[in-house]
């Protein structure tokens, strides 16, 4: 089943570099992962770029990107829903790592038919 991670995150760069390694280093990963940025500072945006070139081999990274306006964390999730092709969704905050079995499990206890 193809799955995308769905990573939320505003201006906490290195929580999200932790957080997109945590899933590099799970023991089953996605099939990609996008990250809905709400208007990050350009360190952020470097911080995604540097991820996306060293990890292009493990899976690719999406930038969702809305300029800041205020707290509109759902506006640029939902945008990332929509660009992604995973058949499975796990949604998770910029600023949390995943356990290395995280994937596993909900790959695990998933509904394919649901």
């Amino acid at each position: 089943m193809k799955t995308s991670v769905i990573v939320a995150t505003y201006n906490r760069p290195l929580y999200l570099k932790l957080c997109i390694k945590s899933f590099a280093a799970s023991s089953v990963r996605p099939s990609e992962i996008l990250i809905a940025d709400d208007g990050s500072t350009s360190e952020t945006v470097e911080t995604i770029v540097e991820l996306q070139q060293s990890l292009k081999h493990v899976f690719p990274i999406v930038h969702v990107r809305q300029e800041h306006e205020g707290c509109r964390k759902q506006i640029v999730v939902n945008e990332a829903v929509r660009r992604s092709t995973g058949d499975y969704l796990l949604f998770i905050d910029g600023d949390c790592m995943a356990h290395r079995d995280f994937m596993k499990a909900h790959m695990e206890r998933s509904d394919p038919n649901a």
